[in-house]
């Protein structure tokens, strides 16, 4: 087995195809496409590469084949400097999955990282960060990746440790309730002077993503594997999912007409896209299927400024949805809520209001690089550049 560094055009290309050779015949496996995955290795698209760095590897058999791949990320926005591996894929195979997170992490370490966190691709305001640990059984959602059950063995025998934990949840339209608090807080919110809520709107997308980005970026500060998002990123995002955004199911909330909060749901695309397959006729048959009547809704993100979460913002905003899926008969039997983090206590809790089930959990990992051996690394670079 030989390690690739990824730098040219070949290299470039097995990188992203390895997946699918991997993945052929996984019927839980949804295809990503190159577009999202290439933006964050693209310094114009993706922030955290103007001041950081990114480096990925391909691992090749001996007969020159493809059998895994990594990347490792810096991200020096902040006053210490974070690393993060992601994009990894491997067969079955331990000393191969040891060679490719040993690369990896020998590289941030050069970099003088002590701290490495996986898998965690930071880039996008949808594709999430975590390791697949339960709920293999069904097609993961939009943005979710899936795959085996042995990475699982591959990151902890390496020495990485569970660090932080998010989970998606269920939950059924037909026995779901709306507790009476959630719908006294929501009518004080929507009846009060100076609240709106208004639809997404898809000729106002650049003056919506500039909103989105302001409350996301306040409201997840601080959070663990937060990245701050410009709006040109976020309006990149959903002008790629305009033929998919339902205007009734995303909404905006202000206050004085200044943003302070959202709730951004979806079909579940992927189940439109596993049912459109592959090859030349993908988009077509995915603008049919998108046309039908659709069984599952993705809340892909409920976000609200701190200041305004006790005020029952979400509460509307979540009324303001069930209401019009009530009054326009658009019947969904189930909605997905995308991805909510163990810290996130006042989620926990309405979802356990509205009896959501937790379905598959997924975790960030994270190892300690010993001082020693960065420094050591560090020492030695620097006696070859004098």
């Amino acid at each position: 087995m030989h390690i690739l560094k990824v730098q040219d055009r070949y290299s470039e290309k097995e990188f992203f195809q390895f997946p699918s050779q991997l993945y052929q015949g996984t019927a839980q496996w949804i295809q990503t496409m190159p577009h999202e995955e290439e933006v964050a290795f693209d310094p114009e698209q993706n922030p955290l590469l103007k001041e950081g760095e990114a480096c990925r590897w391909i691992l090749q058999n001996y007969r020159g084949k493809t059998i895994g791949r990594v990347a490792a990320f810096i991200d020096r926005r902040g006053e210490t400097a974070t690393g993060f591996l992601g994009f990894f894929e491997c067969i079955e195979h331990n000393q191969a999955a040891n060679k490719l997170l040993g690369e990896g992490v020998y590289w941030l370490g050069s970099q003088g990282i002590e701290v490495v966190n996986a898998p965690v691709n930071p880039n996008s305001l949808f594709l999430k960060a975590g390791l697949l640990t339960e709920g293999f059984d069904e097609l993961p959602v939009y943005g979710s990746n899936y795959h085996p059950a042995y990475y699982q063995s591959f990151f902890e025998s390496f020495g990485f440790e569970k660090h932080f934990r998010q989970r998606t949840h269920q939950i059924d339209f037909q026995t779901m309730p709306l507790p009476k608090s959630v719908k006294e807080k929501a009518n004080a919110i929507i009846n009060s002077d100076g609240f709106r809520i208004d639809r997404f709107c898809k000729e106002k997308v650049e003056t919506i993503s500039q909103d989105i980005a302001l409350v996301y970026n306040q409201t997840w500060s601080g959070k663990p594997y937060y990245n701050e998002l410009s709006a040109q990123q976020i309006q990149a995002e959903l002008l790629e999912l305009l033929p998919w955004i339902d205007e009734g199911v995303f909404l905006l909330a202000y206050y004085h007409d200044q943003p302070v909060g959202f709730f951004f749901n979806l079909p579940n695309i992927n189940y439109t896209r596993k049912r459109a397959g592959k090859g030349l006729f993908r988009k077509m048959r995915e603008a049919y299927f998108r046309n039908q009547q659709h069984k599952h809704l993705l809340s892909v993100l409920l976000g609200v400024l701190p200041e305004f979460q006790q005020r029952g913002v979400a509460s509307a905003l979540i009324k303001t949805v069930l209401d019009f899926l009530s009054k326009h008969e658009i019947r969904y039997d189930k909605i997905e809520i995308n991805r909510v983090s163990d810290d996130q206590t006042a989620i926990q809790h309405l979802l356990q209001q509205f009896k959501g089930e937790p379905h598959q959990h997924y975790w960030v990992y994270r190892k300690s690089i010993p001082v020693t051996q960065s420094r050591k690394v560090n020492q030695e670079s620097a006696t070859l550049k004098q």
